[in-house]
């Protein structure tokens, strides 16, 4: 990932992005999601809309 890519995002974002790649995950579900964040953290869904806009997250259509 470039240097200007990561001081883009926040810093959630910039964990979640770590977390995934240090597992080699390819494909990630939502309740994969929740685990890598905290229990309380209400606002998975604005966390994946802003990754969908910045190209980091693709969804997946059948």
């Amino acid at each position: 990932m470039l240097k200007n890519t990561i001081s883009a995002l926040g810093k959630t974002e910039a964990e979640i992005i770590a977390r995934l790649s240090y597992e080699n995950t390819d494909i990630v579900t939502s309740q994969e999601l929740d685990r890598f964040l905290p229990p309380d953290f209400q606002y998975r869904k604005q966390l994946v809309y802003k990754l969908k806009n910045k190209k980091i997250l693709i969804p997946i259509i059948v």
